[in-house]
């Protein structure tokens, strides 16, 4: 009778060893794939939060003004358990007014910048936009 070669053995454990350790390797990787998806998710989620607020606030900026040409901004506006700032409203003259809003969510922050040239009888708005800083 014929003894089984010991390196035989040796050669089996060690694809075993190989295999588990590539396995392992996988899941890590997988994990940590899924880990910084979710984190991007959320960084966009915040994004689009601050970019909702901020434009929820000059809209409501936007009322206040048509409601009272002598509306100054300056406060805070809760939007459901949420806050934006109406910055005080920049008065140009006439019925030229510039508005900035700005809203915090997680870490990040949305600023907008709104002007407008005529209130009266209808707003006009000549621009609207993100902006870095005040």
């Amino acid at each position: 009778m014929r003894r089984p070669n010991q390196n035989q053995g040796v050669i089996a454990l060690m694809i075993i060893l190989v295999l588990c350790g590539l396995s392992i390797i996988l899941v890590l990787g997988v994990g940590i794939l899924a880990q910084t998806g979710l984190g991007l998710a959320t960084t966009n989620n915040n994004a689009e939060q601050n970019f909702n607020l901020a434009q929820a606030c000059a809209e409501t900026a936007l009322i206040k003004l048509k409601e009272n040409i002598n509306y100054a901004g300056n406060e805070i506006i809760t939007i459901q358990d949420d806050v934006c700032q109406i910055r005080p409203i920049i008065n140009l003259g006439g019925q030229s007014r510039t508005i900035e809003t700005q809203a915090t969510y997680g870490n990040q922050t949305h600023k907008l910048r709104i002007q407008i040239s005529n209130i009266n009888p209808q707003i006009t708005i000549q621009s609207w936009q993100g902006i870095a800083d005040f």
